[in-house]
């Protein structure tokens, strides 16, 4: 039996993956694309950071954006993302036994280490992001951001974990 959040996401995630699959390889974005993207609303991104770095397809939601922005903002200073939105069709979400969060168009990872990794929780936190995850080791250092709520499916928010 499913619960009404579980029901939702995979509805939600059918309806996107059948619409991204018959959009052509060729197409930039499907939802956002050069055409339609409204740089005002979101100054701060680019529709070329948001894409899948493997099909340049963007489904970003529209909430999760100005979210994004909100906590540019708090932040004061640029953010760098090192993943956005991940067509199901990503190798990373190719592997995954279900997809994740970032092919929903409903997370980021933000690339940051020590004092400013701090900052970005600090003002995730404050800008309502419910899922925050921190990888600290190595080179790839990054926090990511979701905004899932309680209701939406397999994923416990708020959360936070380390990888």
């Amino acid at each position: 039996m499913q619960s009404g959040g579980q029901k939702k996401e995979k509805d939600l995630l059918s309806a996107q993956i059948a619409i991204e699959l018959a959009v052509s390889d060729e197409e930039v974005g499907a939802f956002w694309d050069i055409e339609n993207y409204p740089t005002s609303r979101w100054p701060s991104f680019s529709l070329s950071e948001l894409s899948c770095h493997e099909t340049g397809l963007c489904y970003m939601d529209e909430s999760t954006l100005t979210r994004l922005q909100a906590l540019r903002n708090k932040l004061g200073r640029p953010v760098y993302l090192s993943s956005a939105y991940r067509s199901p069709r990503h190798t990373v979400e190719k592997i995954k036994s279900s997809l994740g969060v970032h092919s929903l168009g409903r997370a980021v990872d933000v690339g940051c280490a020590g004092t400013q990794a701090y900052e970005v929780v600090a003002a995730a936190l404050a800008t309502g992001w419910t899922g925050i995850g921190i990888s600290q080791r190595g080179a790839s250092r990054f926090v990511h951001l979701d905004d899932l709520q309680p209701d939406e499916g397999r994923f416990t928010r708020p959360s936070l974990w380390s990888y």
